[in-house]
């Protein structure tokens, strides 16, 4: 079985205790962890490998289950007598899909204010109302109470102690509900673009821009020296309670639609279903693993091995940004003894360019970061749309860039691999033996000639082994030498020849060239295109809501190696 669930140390900790007594109820049970992020798991449905379950927040549940790729566990939740009124109400009701439930509660996490008890008895301030509805208790309140307490001691114009630490922008998707605005409707689609919304940033943007008591750094509060902190959940609780930190908590201001934080573990097709139900069940509903799974997913009191950073951009002129944050980054990691991590960079707009200028861009973009040489793992890369919702189904907060059918390198693939040239170990294989495999056309009962250049860029004399790596349905021959002398700057070019086998289907096959540098394995890649009509079934109806023209029989005219168009009706689903 396969749980694709985002791991640390406490978490894996947690899971490994978890497993061995799970096993004790099925003896057989092997449980393979992934990569708990939506973009790993939508290449396991692609590749048709689709894990059992995923544990991740409910922003994009929806898009999932109207993709038909959940499993409906409603017959399951009734066999085993699961009342989802036992869970919080709000969760309750976003797990329902079209009728049908796709996940079962991992944690919710509500929305609170942080302040400081100190704080407010030095200045002699009253403490916050203690439940939320208190009609003092307003943003507008809020901004006036920050006055008492930021200071500027020195006169460089640069609080000391300020009035509230935090980031709004955490909050941006509903802190407009003061304000009665929303950015997005019951069903997903942008309504933000209002004159109360318009209120409610001109409140904030001067707020932090003229009254100067607000700071967006978190760290005034947890050093002491800031009397509120927003944008943070419950979940921060038990992280200051062992670290002994002074803290209490208040409702989100008046009006402000208060927000949880949630996360739900969700059951895909094709998988072992039954399987992991069974499995999950303790984790979700017995009390001595629901507190457990809470404490490991806080990361309660559990080491580090990486300082890591998730980076959200929006301009396209920021090198100088990118490259002021990696030194911030590397600085920070630097003085706790740790590796500086980037493990996601989102780049907002770039989506909507060709793949040319994408390229471009991020080739721009990622050389300024690594220019610095302040970040140890680079981990992933992904082009955004914006914030809140895809302009083009309206719905959704993020937009994956999906692997091509082919699988095929896009043009900032190749990009990538200059960058790794450029910035990686100079005796790395990669750097030292160059090979190149142009991209080859091929078919049955015609031998064509798949060729790889291998030139030397290192200073010492190469001994490399050649091994071609070809799929099933390729055959070759005048397969060459089975061992390569390559002097330093020296190039040599390999032939072989290829042929598809009888009755393969069309489409792309890929082709490998093993080598080796001083023991370290190396490879040569291409791909070989295969064009010609694919066999249809027009028997069988895959789809029961496509209606064809004069029958299924129509496709067989239609050109599918170079469609001209194709044509979506306004209520095309997303599978179709």
């Amino acid at each position: 079985m396969t749980f694709a669930i985002g791991t640390n140390t406490a978490r894996q900790a947690f899971l490994d205790s978890y497993y061995e007594y799970v096993k004790k109820v099925i003896p057989d049970l092997e449980v393979v962890y992934v990569s708990g992020s939506s973009s790993k798991v939508l290449t396991m449905i692609a590749g048709g490998i689709p894990p059992e379950m995923q544990r991740i927040g409910m922003e994009t549940y929806q898009e999932f289950a109207a993709a038909g790729v959940l499993e409906d566990i409603t017959w399951l939740i009734k066999l085993d007598h699961i009342d989802l009124n036992d869970f919080s109400p709000a969760f309750a009701k976003a797990i329902v899909f079209n009728g049908g439930i796709y996940a079962m509660p991992s944690n919710v996490n509500p929305t609170v204010m942080y302040w400081s008890p100190s704080q407010f008895a030095r200045h002699g301030v009253a403490p916050p109302p203690t439940r939320y509805g208190d009609p003092s208790w307003t943003w507008e309140a809020i901004k006036e109470l920050a006055k008492k307490f930021t200071i500027d001691t020195n006169g460089d114009g640069i609080p000391d102690n300020w009035g509230v630490a935090g980031n709004p922008r955490s909050e941006v998707t509903r802190i407009g509900s003061a304000w009665g605005a929303r950015f997005m409707d019951d069903d997903f689609r942008f309504c933000g673009n209002t004159l109360e919304m318009t209120k409610a940033l001109e409140f904030f943007a001067d707020w932090i821009q003229n009254a100067k008591t607000i700071t967006l750094n978190t760290k005034p509060f947890d050093q002491g020296n800031a009397a509120i902190k927003l944008g943070d959940t419950a979940a921060t609780l038990p992280q200051y309670h062992l670290q002994g930190k002074e803290y209490r908590i208040a409702p989100v201001p008046t009006g402000h639609i208060p927000d949880l934080y949630s996360a739900g573990i969700r059951f895909f097709k094709g998988a072992n279903i039954e399987l992991a139900w069974e499995y999950i069940k303790p984790m979700v509903l017995e009390p001595e693993w629901t507190v457990g799974k809470a404490i490991a997913l806080t990361n309660l009191g559990i080491g580090f091995d990486a300082v890591g950073v998730h980076e959200y951009v929006d301009r396209r002129e920021s090198p100088d940004y990118v490259k002021d944050t990696a030194l911030a980054h590397g600085w920070y990691a630097s003085q706790l003894n740790k590796d500086a991590l980037i493990g996601e960079f989102n780049w907002r707009y770039l989506a909507r360019e060709s793949e040319a200028a994408q390229a471009e861009h991020f080739y721009e973009i990622v050389d300024a970061l690594l220019s610095q040489r302040s970040i140890d793992i680079f981990m992933q890369y992904k082009l955004s749309d914006t914030y809140s919702i895809q302009p083009e189904q309206q719905k959704g907060i993020r937009h994956y860039e999906l692997l091509r059918l082919d699988r095929t390198l896009k043009p900032q693939g190749y990009k990538y691999l200059e960058l790794v040239r450029k910035y990686g170990d100079p005796q790395a294989p990669i750097n030292v033996l160059r090979i190149t495999m142009p991209e080859i056309s091929i078919e049955p009962d015609n031998w064509r000639t798949l060729t790889a250049t291998l030139h030397n860029a290192g200073t010492q004399t190469l001994v490399t082994p050649l091994t071609w790596d070809l799929p099933a349905e390729v055959e070759m021959r005048d397969v060459g030498p089975a061992e390569l002398h390559l002097e330093p700057g020296e190039t040599a070019t390999l032939s072989v020849q290829v042929r598809l086998k009888e009755g393969s289907r069309p489409g792309f096959y890929h082709l490998f060239l093993q080598t080796a540098v001083h023991g370290r394995i190396l490879f040569g890649w291409s791909s070989a295109a295969y064009t010609a009509q694919p066999e249809l079934d027009t028997q069988s109806a895959k789809f029961v809501s496509v209606k064809y023209v004069n029958g299924p029989a129509v496709l067989e005219n239609v050109d599918f190696i170079r469609p001209g168009a194709i044509v979506l009706g306004d209520s095309t689903e997303e599978l179709e």
